[in-house]
């Protein structure tokens, strides 16, 4: 898949997943970067010419779609993410790295050629047993994906903005605890008001 079309999986993914929903800037730029850390391994993606050097072993000794696109890269990833997330007291958002890289490398399995997944096993992981089937990189379908991922993003950062999507669901359905929640929430900073119906 094309580097934008990582991107855009994994921030929305993230934006629906991480906290029920997050928009904050740090948490979605990291999932941004770690989608596009599989591409570490070939010199022609965005993040390969960015750190040359590395991407140029790796893609001297390792098959493009093997290590890095594996669940021992984003494990890897985590160990380095993690320590640094607990050290400034933000383990969610430095889970949100190894997440996007995760996210980045699932849905390589869309692809033709598929990644090794479970690197350093040598097993092609493709989702759907039909190639013709599966996404070609650069294709109207991987387009598609991008255009509904975008899509999602959006709406998950709206949703966001507004609450999240409990709170709205609770305010829809008038629940009494989301009117608590959003009043307490809100009281010492905003008047609020209620408009009951009789």
């Amino acid at each position: 898949m094309l580097s934008i079309t990582h991107g855009a999986i994994a921030v929305s993914a993230a934006s629906l997943t991480f906290g029920l929903g997050t928009d904050n800037p740090l948490a979605l730029g990291l999932a941004l970067l770690g989608s596009q850390l599989p591409d570490l391994d070939t010199t022609t993606s965005t993040i390969g010419q960015i750190c040359f050097p590395l991407s140029n072993w790796l893609e001297d000794n390792f098959p493009h779609r093997t290590i890095t696109h594996s669940l021992l890269a984003t494990a890897v990833i985590a160990a380095i993410a993690f320590p640094i997330g607990y050290h400034f007291n933000h383990l969610l958002t430095a889970a949100v790295l190894p997440f996007g890289h995760l996210v980045a490398c699932v849905s390589d399995t869309l692809t033709k050629k598929g990644v090794q997944l479970f690197y350093p096993a040598q097993y092609w992981a493709v989702a759907g047993s039909n190639p013709r089937r599966r996404l070609k990189t650069g294709g109207a379908g991987e387009y598609w994906v991008l255009a509904i991922a975008i899509t999602v993003l959006i709406f998950s950062i709206w949703i966001n903005n507004n609450g999240g999507i409990f709170q709205n669901l609770g305010q829809n359905l008038s629940l009494s605890s989301a009117v608590i929640k959003t009043y307490n929430e809100n009281a010492e900073n905003h008047h609020v008001y209620a408009e009951i119906g009789v």
